[in-house]
C-alpha cells in the first residue's frame, strides 16, 4: 500500500512517478480526462506544479518525467478512447497519484492519504477526475498551489500547520501565548491556505496543529530537509535557472503474468508432500486465476524444466486443465542438497523475456522447501535480474519444518521478496506418522490463492474473493454445520468447495441450503478427485445467507475444511487491503525504534467503510511441543483518529501496532477479515458533484477526523485477505523494553470561577497500544520547551491508566492566573519505559471572578465561520443586592438556622461514634478509589458498549495549601452493620502519614525548590511469599485450597529493610477504611482482579482516643488477615478493575489526620 516505491529525486528531478486512473472512472470518461490529461496536466498543471516546486525548495527539486497508467479494462482501440494515440504495454508499480472519482468530502481537490509518522512518506495522492477534465484557464495556478501543498506532506512526511473549524484537537482558533488574546490557528491568513510550509519566522511549536502534535513541535521545513531528498547534503541548490519541464508517457497496464517454479527434489517424495503441491496446484490454476492471465509452469532440482508453456487462460477452454496437470505425477530422487534455485528462477525469467510484452510487471511465485539456505551470491544474482527486468518475486516456504521455525532460519530470499515489494508465504511441515495433514494441503492453496490475487488487479472485474473458510475436525461432530453470507458486492457466480484427505471422511449427509430454502444435495455436485474436493457451481446465485451440513467421518488426526469462493462484482466493489509500515516480512521484536504497524484498508467503491468490524488474526504456524497447535491471537484494529498509531479517524484505514510476542521466534501468519459490524457500519453519501470552481471548495485534509455530512448504512458485507507470513527472527528480552503508546488527544478545558482545570485524554497501552500503563506522569511548565522535556513541576495524585482505549479525564486547581502554563503526560509501563511525551496543551487561567458567575471555556475556540465562538460555555447569572423580598429574607434566614442545626449534629455524631469505637469491633468496609480522581470522574470504555462512571460527591469543599493542588470527592453511604450512615474523611500530608503499603500511588513528597507538592518516585511495596501465593501471579499459579491463617506479619518501612523472601507487591489496586477495634483505623486491600478473590489483607493504624490522629504511626504497621476465599486457576487477568468512589482527600501540610464523622 505504500507507495513511495520507485519515486526518486536524481540530480533535482523527480523521475518515475506513477499517475494511475482508478477503474471506478467510467470507460465512458475516456475520452475527456486523456484530453485533459494532455492539455491541462501537462502543458500547464504541471508545469506549474513542477515550477512551484523549484521555486519552493530554492533550486533543489522539480518534476522531470511521469507515466500514466490506463486501466486494463479500458479498450484503446474503443471510439471513446480515441485520443490515446501512443500506449505502451507496460506494468506499472502501485500509483503515487490516483485520479479517481469526487470523494464526498473533498471533492475533486488533491488530498493526500496519510497513515505513517511525521517525516515518513504518505500512501497516495488522490485527484478527483472532473477537475482535469473541467479545469479553466484561470485556476491553473491556484490548482497547481494546492498539489504542491499536498506534495510536502506525501513525499516528505509533515502534516498540515493550520486548524480546523469544529475539531477538538486542532481547532481553528488558539490562545496566544504571549498576549493571551485568540488568533487564527496557522502561520498565514486563514482564508489563503496555499502556503505548503509556514516559513521558520512563522513556525510556533506552541500552536496546536496536527503537524505539532505528530512531529512534536518540530518545524516543516526540518523535517523536509532532513528526508531522504535533502539528508546529507543531497541535491543541493541547482546552478541551472530554470525548472525542469516535465515529460508524460502514457502506458497501459498489461494482463498479469504467472510463472510458477517447484522444488522437484526427493524431499517432496515424504508423506503426501508432493501429491499436495500437484492438487493445490491444480485447484488454483482451475478454479481460481482470473481469465485472461498468463501463466507457466517450471519445475527444477538440479536443472530446471519448463513442463507448461506462457499460455493465457479462458474461461471455456481445455488450457486451464492442462497446465492445472502439468506437474509430474511423482517427484524425482535428486537429493534435495542438489537443487539449483537459482536455474528455476533463469528459467522462468526466459520465460517471460521472450513474451512479446518483455519480463516488467511479471510475477514469478516460487515454491521450495528453502533448505538448504540459498546462497548468498545465487541470490544476488537472482535480484540482480529481478530488478533489471522489473519482475515482482513472491516465495512460499513449502513444507517448513519445526525445528528451523524455531529458530529462526534464513532461507537466503527474503531480500528477494523485499526488494522486489513480494509476498512470503510459509506452510508449516504437518503430518502423522506416513500421512500429511489436510490442513497442510488447504495452506499450500491458500498460499497460492493469495499470490495470484496479490498479482491481479483487486479493484478489476472478476478477481478472486474468499467468501468464506472454515477447518471441522474429525473425530467430534457427527454433522459438521456452518453458513456463509453472499451479499452484493460478489459476482453472480460462486463455488462451495468441500475439501478432504480421504473420499470416505464424507459422509452420505452434504447438503447446501439457500437463503430462499432451496435444497441442494450431493447428487448435484461433484467430484474432483485431483483437488480432492467435492464442489457445487453456480453462475446465478442467490443473495442471502446460505447453510450447510455435512457428515464428518474424518479421523482424529485429520478433518473436512468448507471453502467457498467468489468473484467481485461488476457493480459493486467492496476491496480490503492490508500492509505494515515494514519494509519486508522478517521482524526483529527488539527494534523497538520501528515497531510494526498493521493497516487495513476497507472501501465501497471508493467510500471508506466507516464503523466495520476489522480483524486481524495472528496464527503461529506449526504445532507446540504437546503436538497441539498454538493458540491463534485475534485482535481489533481501529479507525479512531487518536494519533498513535492510527493518524486519521474515518478515513477508512485501521491500524494497530503488532502485539509484542514474548514466545520463541517463528513463523506468524497475518490475516484480516472485515465485515459490516452487524449492521452498524456505514458509507458518506457520495454527492454527484458537477465541476466548480475550485476555490469554492476548500476542505482541507485532515484534522483528527474526516467529518462527513451525510451518511448512509452500508449493505451487508465480509472480506478475508492473508497477508502473508512474518518471520520473527528475535523476541524481546525478559525486561520488557517496550513503552506505551503516545498520548495525542489530550485535552483542557479552564472553569474561570475558581481556576479549575478539567482534563481529558485516552488511556495509552502498556506494550504500545496494548494491555494497561503502570502509571502517569504529567508535569506542568512555565514554557513550552519545559513541558516538551519534562522539566516543569510533576502533579500529584494522578488518576491510575485504565485499560487502553478508554476515556479518561482528571481535575486540578491552579492559582496561578493571567499567565500562560503548559501541560504534557505520559504512560510509564511497571518496569519505567517511558512513552514519548503527549500533546502539549497550553494553560490560560483567569483570575476568579468576584461574583457568584460561573464560565467553563476550552483552551481553544472552535468555529464554523470565520467568527470564531467558544464551542462549550456556560453562564450563571449574577446574584443581585436589589430588590430582596420579606420571602427572600425568611429563606436565607431558615437557611442558615439549618446549617447551624446540621454541624451540630455532625459534631455530635463524631462523639459518639469515637465512643462506640473503643468497645466495639466493626468488620465493614467505607471503600476509597485509590486512583484519587478528582472532582468528577467519568470514565467511558470505547472498546464496547459497557460505560463506568464514578460519581461525584456532594461536598465540594476547597483547602489548599499549594498553588497547585488536586479536589477528590470521594463519599461512600456505606452502613455498618446496626449502626447508620458514616462518612469517613482522610486528610494526607506530604509528611507521608501512612508508609507505602498502603497507597503507593497516593503519597506526596514536596519539591525542595518550590511550595508545591508531586507524586513521589515509585518505591517498591513489599509482602511475604509465604503470607500470600496470590500476589504473586507471574507464574499463572494458584493454590487449590483456600487460604486460612491469622498470621501476623510486621512490614518494613523502607527498603533497606526488606528481607530476601519479600516480593514486590504488583497487584493492589483497591484501599478499604474501616474502624478495626480500640484505637485502630483498618486499611484493607484488595487486588486489581475481580474474579481473582484474594483474601483481604488488613493495615492496621494506631489512632488516638479523639476524632484527630494528629501524627503517623510511631510503630511499623501490622497487616492481618481478615477473610478467606478461593482463586480459580482459570482466573482471566486481564479482567478490568470494579472502580469505587468513597471518601474526600485533601492535601494538608499542617497536620497527618484521620477523621471520621
Amino acid at each position: 500500500m505504500t507507495c513511495n516505491g520507485e519515486l526518486q529525486l536524481v540530480n533535482n528531478g523527480y523521475e518515475g512517478l506513477v499517475v494511475a486512473i482508478s477503474e471506478d472512472v467510467p470507460e465512458e470518461h475516456c475520452n475527456h480526462l486523456i484530453y485533459g490529461l494532455q492539455r491541462n496536466f501537462l502543458h500547464l498543471l504541471y508545469r506549474e506544479f513542477s515550477s512551484q516546486l523549484w521555486s519552493l525548495t530554492g533550486s533543489r527539486a522539480s518534476l522531470r518525467n511521469a507515466i500514466v497508467a490506463i486501466p486494463n479494462s479500458w479498450r484503446t482501440e474503443n471510439s471513446g478512447c480515441s485520443f490515446i494515440t501512443s500506449v505502451t504495454p507496460f506494468s506499472t508499480p502501485e500509483s503515487h497519484i490516483l485520479i479517481t472519482t469526487s470523494h464526498p468530502v473533498f471533492g475533486s481537490r488533491p488530498w493526500v492519504h496519510q497513515t505513517r509518522a511525521c517525516g515518513q512518506p504518505g500512501d497516495y495522492i488522490e485527484i478527483g477526475e472532473s477537475l482535469l477534465r473541467s479545469i479553466a484557464n484561470d485556476t491553473y495556478n491556484f490548482v497547481a498551489k494546492l498539489l504542491t501543498a499536498e506534495w510536502v506532506k506525501f513525499r516528505w512526511g509533515t502534516f498540515e500547520e493550520k486548524g480546523f473549524p469544529g475539531d477538538p484537537l486542532y481547532p481553528s482558533k488558539y490562545r496566544n501565548p504571549f498576549t493571551g488574546s485568540f488568533q487564527p490557528n496557522t502561520c498565514t491568513d486563514y482564508r489563503n491556505p496555499l502556503v505548503p510550509i509556514c516559513p521558520y519566522r512563522s513556525h510556533t511549536p506552541e500552536a496546536p496543529t496536527k503537524h505539532n502534535a505528530q512531529c512534536q513541535g518540530k518545524a516543516a521545513w526540518d523535517v523536509v530537509y532532513q528526508s531522504q531528498d535533502f539528508a546529507d547534503g543531497r541535491n543541493s541548490p541547482s546552478t541551472n535557472m530554470a525548472f525542469f519541464v516535465p515529460t508524460l508517457k502514457f502506458v497501459q497496464e498489461k494482463a498479469v503474468r504467472l510463472v510458477l517454479v517447484v522444488e522437484d527434489t526427493n524431499i517432496m517424495n515424504i508423506q503426501e508432500r508432493w501429491e499436495f503441491v500437484r492438487k493445490a496446484l491444480r485447484r488454483v490454476v482451475v478454479y481460481d486465476v482470473p481469465d485472461d492471465t498468463y501463466v507457466a509452469i517450471v519445475i527444477f532440482n538440479s536443472v530446471a524444466k519448463t513442463t507448461a508453456p506462457l499460455m493465457k487462460l479462458e474461461s471455456f477452454s481445455d488450457i486451464r486443465q492442462k497446465i492445472g496437470s502439468s506437474l509430474p505425477r511423482n517427484p524425482s530422487t535428486v537429493p534435495e542438497s542438489y537443487k539449483c534455485i537459482k536455474c528455476g528462477f533463469r528459467e522462468a525469467m526466459r520465460i517471460l523475456t521472450t513474451d512479446s510484452f518483455d519480463a516488467a510487471g511479471a510475477n514469478i511465485i516460487l515454491v521450495t522447501t528453502g533448505n538448504p539456505a540459498t546462497h548468498h551470491k545465487a541470490a544476488d544474482e537472482m535480484l540482480e535480474l529481478a530488478l533489471k527486468h522489473r519482475v515482482k518475486v513472491d516465495t512460499i516456504i513449502y513444507p517448513q519444518t519445526e525445528h528451523r521455525a524455531q529458530i529462526g532460519a534464513s532461507n537466503g530470499l527474503e531480500s528477494l521478496v523485499a526488494n522486489t515489494k513480494g509476498n512470503s508465504f510459509t506452510v508449516m511441515d504437518e503430518g502423522v506418522g506416513k500421512d500429511s495433514k489436510l490442513n497442510m494441503m488447504v495452506a499450500l492453496m491458500d498460499a497460492l490463492f493469495s499470490s495470484v490475487c496479490a498479482s491481479s488487479s483487486q479493484t478489476a472485474t472478476g478477481s478472486p474473493v474468499i467468501i468464506h473458510s472454515k477447518y471441522y475436525p474429525g473425530g467430534t461432530d457427527i454433522i459438521s454445520e456452518g453458513s456463509f453470507n453472499v451479499d452484493d458486492s460478489f459476482g453472480p457466480a460462486i463455488r462451495f468447495l468441500v475439501f478432504y484427505y480421504d473420499l470416505n471422511h464424507v459422509g452420505n449427509t452434504l447438503q447446501l441450503t439457500s437463503s430462499s430454502g432451496q435444497i441442494i444435495d450431493a447428487i448435484n455436485m461433484q467430484e474432483d478427485g485431483d483437488s480432492n474436493a467435492i464442489f457445487f457451481f453456480n453462475n446465478v446465485v442467490e443473495r442471502g445467507v446460505w447453510k450447510y451440513q455435512i457428515e464428518n467421518r474424518a479421523d482424529s488426526h485429520q478433518g473436512l475444511h468448507v471453502q467457498v469462493t467468489g468473484t467481485e462484482s461488476a457493480v459493486r466493489k467492496v476491496r480490503l487491503k492490508v500492509w505494515t509500515n515494514g519494509p519486508h516480512a522478517v521482524i526483529n521484536m527488539t527494534e523497538q525504534l520501528a515497531p510494526v504497524i498493521i493497516y487495513a484498508e476497507i472501501k465501497d467503491g471508493n467510500l471508506p467503510i466507516l464503523n466495520a468490524k476489522v480483524k486481524a488474526k495472528l496464527q503461529r504456524l506449526g504445532n507446540d511441543i504437546s503436538g497441539s497447535s498454538y493458540i491463534t491471537m485475534v485482535f481489533d484494529l481501529f479507525d479512531h483518529g487518536l494519533g498513535d498509531p492510527d493518524i486519521t479517524g474515518d478515513d477508512g484505514v485501521y491500524s494497530r501496532y503488532l502485539p509484542t510476542m514474548y514466545g520463541s521466534a517463528g513463523y506468524y501468519q497475518l490475516s484480516v477479515t472485515a465485515d459490516d459490524n452487524y449492521g452498524h457500519a456505514y458509507t458518506p453519501v457520495s454527492e454527484t458533484l458537477l465541476y466548480q470552481s475550485v476555490s469554492e471548495k476548500l476542505t482541507m485534509c485532515c484534522g483528527s477526523k474526516i467529518r462527513y455530512e451525510n451518511t448512509q448504512k452500508v449493505t451487508p458485507f465480509h472480506r478475508s485477505v492473508v497477508y502473508g507470513v512474518l518471520d520473527v527472527v528475535s523476541i524481546p528480552p525478559s525486561n520488557d523494553n517496550v513503552p506505551p503508546n503516545r498520548v495525542l488527544d489530550l485535552q483542557a478545558s479552564v472553569n474561570q470561577t475558581n481556576g479549575e482545570v478539567q482534563l481529558h485524554w485516552t488511556a495509552p497501552g502498556d506494550d504500545n497500544d496494548w494491555g494497561r500503563a503502570n502509571h502517569y506522569e504529567i508535569n506542568l511548565a512555565t514554557s513550552w520547551s519545559m513541558a516538551k522535556h519534562f522539566e516543569g513541576e510533576y502533579l500529584q495524585s494522578i488518576p491510575i491508566p485504565a485499560e487502553v482505549g478508554t476515556k479518561q479525564q482528571f481535575s486540578l486547581i491552579i492559582e496561578e492566573y493571567d499567565r500562560t502554563l503548559y501541560l504534557a503526560m505520559r504512560g510509564v509501563d511497571e518496569l519505567g519505559n517511558r512513552g514519548d511525551v503527549s500533546n502539549i496543551v497550553m494553560l490560560w487561567v483567569p483570575r476568579p471572578l468576584t461574583t457568584a458567575q460561573t464560565i467553563t471555556t476550552p483552551q481553544y475556540f472552535q468555529s464554523t465561520d470565520n467568527d470564531a465562538k467558544p464551542y462549550e460555555q456556560e453562564v450563571t447569572e449574577k446574584l443581585s443586592a436589589d430588590g430582596i423580598t420579606i420571602q427572600d429574607l425568611f429563606i436565607i434566614t431558615a437557611s442558615t438556622g439549618g446549617f447551624i442545626v446540621i454541624m451540630v449534629a455532625i459534631a455530635t455524631s463524631c462523639h459518639c461514634f469515637v465512643s462506640r469505637r473503643k468497645y466495639h469491633h466493626k468488620t465493614d468496609i467505607v471503600t476509597l478509589n485509590p486512583s484519587l480522581i478528582i472532582k468528577t470522574n467519568s470514565t467511558t470504555n470505547l472498546k464496547g458498549n459497557d460505560r463506568q462512571h464514578d460519581s461525584d460527591s456532594d461536598n465540594k469543599e476547597k483547602e489548599t495549601s499549594s498553588r497547585i493542588f488536586h479536589k477528590n470527592s470521594l463519599v461512600s453511604n456505606t452502613k455498618f452493620p446496626g449502626e447508620s450512615t458514616v462518612v469517613t474523611t482522610l486528610n494526607i500530608s506530604p509528611q507521608h502519614c501512612f508508609p507505602d503499603v498502603t497507597l503507593t500511588s497516593d503519597k506526596l513528597c514536596t519539591d525542595s525548590s518550590t511550595s508545591t507538592y508531586h507524586i513521589c518516585p515509585n518505591e517498591t511495596s513489599y509482602i511475604n511469599e509465604n503470607y500470600n501465593e496470590y500476589l504473586n501471579l507471574q507464574d499463572n499459579s494458584f493454590p487449590s485450597n483456600s487460604l486460612n491463617t491469622n498470621m501476623s506479619l510486621e512490614l518494613p518501612t523502607s527498603s533497606a529493610q526488606v528481607p530476601a523472601s519479600y516480593k514486590q507487591r504488583d497487584y493492589l489496586t483497591k484501599a478499604y477504611a474501616f474502624p478495626y477495634g480500640e484505637g485502630m483505623i483498618a486499611y484493607n486491600l484488595d487486588t486489581t482482579y475481580p474474579d481473582v478473590q484474594a483474601p483481604n489483607y488488613v493495615i492496621l493504624h494506631q489512632a488516638q482516643d479523639s476524632c484527630t490522629d494528629t501524627g503517623p504511626p510511631s510503630s511499623p504497621l501490622k497487616m492481618v488477615t481478615k477473610e478467606t476465599s478461593n482463586a480459580s486457576p482459570n482466573s482471566n487477568l486481564s479482567s478490568k478493575p470494579t472502580t469505587v468512589v468513597s471518601a474526600e482527600v485533601f492535601v494538608d501540610s499542617k497536620n497527618c489526620n484521620a477523621t471520621h464523622v
